[in-house]
């Protein structure tokens, strides 16, 4: 779903994981074609349709931290190189024009980010926003491709996001969205004035409608569509069709008696490991058990948190003693 449909809603650009390169998919037929044949030095990133369907920004993952951008026409794939520069990543996130592109960039040493517009036909570079931060927003473009909006966390420290709208032109930035739980842009769609968002206000993913007359807010948000899930919107096409992607991944552990003579685990009585952790781990002595980020002394049920201040997803390993636990990750302030 790391992709985007065409203004007909016909085609999808997508990654062809296969290989790494560019790619449409028929969505009426099937059919796939690539339009790079480039990945065996990197791959494709991000494919976003321009407004008229004709052509598709991407982004290209290269080594060493620096990603390119570039265009090809989808009639005439011979992919342009629009912007590069050492240690930068940079991905497409919407178009203002069929000329005009919004894209973020980040230094990968600094932490700091941008979003941008491209003129593709002459390069020319406009800087919209900058964040001290590694998080690139959600954004939208709306329909006269005057303003962006964009979702971004309330906080260093907090994941929740509010919506914001920038004006292209002087850059003047309108609150949309202010709430304690976490809000995040969907955009615009055609032929309606209402901005679409997702919240989880509710305690459920819905879904939000904020009318919006001459690029301001006209009348409370709207509750739409419930417990509509968290997912990425693909595009909308001109008939209003609303593509989305989603993943999810749902583990059920459980812990039973084994029997090592036979082989045979009973079944009829194990005990549920709440949430969904997959990287379970056994101290030597059998005491303990950890999961995510939790260790568990089996006894009495005592729970405590463990290397908080890491990302991490690698399963941890105990040292041969007990004493010690191995984690493979990366500090959260560097990251």
């Amino acid at each position: 779903y790391m992709g985007s449909v065409s203004p007909d809603g016909r085609f999808l650009a997508h990654v062809f994981w296969g290989k790494g390169d560019l790619a449409i998919r028929d969505l009426a037929t099937g059919e796939e074609r690539l339009l790079t044949h480039e990945a065996g030095d990197g791959f494709a990133m991000s494919p976003l349709f321009s407004k008229d369907g004709k052509r598709i920004a991407f982004g290209w993952w290269n080594s060493g931290h620096t990603h390119d951008l570039f265009i090809v026409d989808v009639d005439d794939p011979k992919p342009r190189r629009l912007y590069r520069r050492e240690g930068e990543h940079v991905s497409p996130a919407g178009w203002l024009s069929d000329e005009i592109l919004v894209f973020n960039r980040m230094r990968f040493e600094t932490r700091i980010g941008q979003v941008c517009t491209l003129d593709v036909s002459d390069g020319t570079i406009q800087e919209l926003k900058t964040f001290r931060s590694r998080e690139w927003p959600n954004l939208s473009c709306s329909s006269d491709g005057r303003s962006i909006a964009y979702d971004f966390p309330k906080e260093a420290d907090n994941e929740k996001r509010d919506i914001t709208l920038l004006e292209i032109r002087g850059g003047t930035e309108l609150p949309l969205v202010k709430h304690p739980a976490d809000d995040r842009v969907l955009g615009w769609a055609p032929g309606r004035t209402e901005l679409l968002f997702i919240s989880d206000r509710s305690g459920t993913w819905d879904l939000w409608a904020l009318p919006m007359t001459g690029g301001k807010p006209s009348g409370p948000e709207k509750l739409v569509y419930t417990g509509i899930g968290e997912f990425s919107l693909v595009g909308f096409a001109r008939n209003g069709d609303c593509f989305v992607g989603f993943a999810r991944r749902v583990y059920n552990t459980f812990v039973a008696t084994f029997d090592p003579e036979t082989g045979g685990i009973d079944e009829r009585s194990p005990r549920t490991i709440l949430g969904s952790p997959w990287n379970v781990g056994w101290s030597p002595d059998g005491r303990f058990l950890t999961y995510g980020r939790i260790i568990e002394e089996l006894n009495t049920g005592e729970k405590r948190r463990f290397a908080e201040n890491l990302n991490f997803s690698h399963p941890v390993r105990w040292s041969p003693d007990g004493n010690t636990i191995l984690v493979i990750g990366r500090d959260k302030d560097k990251i």
